[in-house]
């Protein structure tokens, strides 16, 4: 599933899905190797100890990444978001 939402103004193109099958086993380290390809270096907390992952290119867009509730999302914002807006966006998931 995809969508475009907004974030504190910016526009960030979101995709998400059921957690594939061999995240379930290792989610830690799955998500780690799934950040670092993403170069995603900056890792937030949100509530219910959800780790965000946030990579920000030279020119200002950024790479998410998180899972919650069963499910992978991934987000590229056109723009660079401050970390607590991430963290009360990625708050407002279901």
């Amino acid at each position: 599933y995809a969508f475009v939402d907004t974030v504190n103004g910016v526009t960030v193109n979101v995709s998400q899905q059921h957690l594939p099958g061999k995240f379930k086993q290792d989610l830690s380290n799955k998500m780690l190797e799934m950040a670092r390809a993403y170069n995603a270096n900056t890792k937030l907390e949100a509530d219910d100890d959800v780790r965000i992952y946030v990579g920000t290119s030279a020119k200002g867009p950024q790479s998410v990444l998180f899972t919650k509730n069963g499910v992978l999302v991934l987000m590229k914002s056109w723009a660079t978001i401050p970390d607590a807006e991430w963290i009360t966006y990625v708050n407002s998931f279901e």
